[in-house]
């Protein structure tokens, strides 16, 4: 009986941020809803937020033409108790799982979730002029 309750914790345990998720994967799992299949913000629940989620393919264009991930991965991932004027969600908890060191923009070591970096490396694939 044990076994019959485990099974279903397990199977979503590694739904949530298996490492081996692609960026893309967690793309459509987390973010597709509000930000469209393409990223521009366009998604089925845009209309229903009371801010409109971000067009997430002109990040670099509105950053000098530099994908700016740092603040990207700080987006996403969130701040416990922070007050932000958006309708953008935490995700930290969600993406939560092994880590790697990512040197920042100002060249320290974090550690990081590698679902967060997989996941900021698709952003910056869907990036136009």
């Amino acid at each position: 009986m044990k076994r019959l309750i485990l099974l279903p914790l397990l199977f979503v345990a590694a739904c949530v941020a298996s490492p081996d998720r692609s960026g893309q994967d967690l793309f459509n799992s987390y973010c597709v809803a509000c930000h469209g299949a393409s990223g521009r913000g366009d998604g089925a629940l845009a209309a229903q937020l009371a801010v409109a989620p971000a067009d997430l393919t002109r990040l670099s264009a509105r950053n000098g033409g530099r994908f700016p991930r740092d603040h990207v991965m700080a987006t996403i991932y969130g701040y416990p108790g922070k007050f932000q004027q958006g309708a953008m969600p935490e995700f930290g908890a969600l993406l939560s799982g092994p880590v790697r060191l990512v040197r920042s923009e100002d060249g320290a070591l974090m550690r990081t979730p590698s679902a967060l970096i997989a996941l900021s490396g698709y952003l910056e694939t869907l990036q136009r002029d």
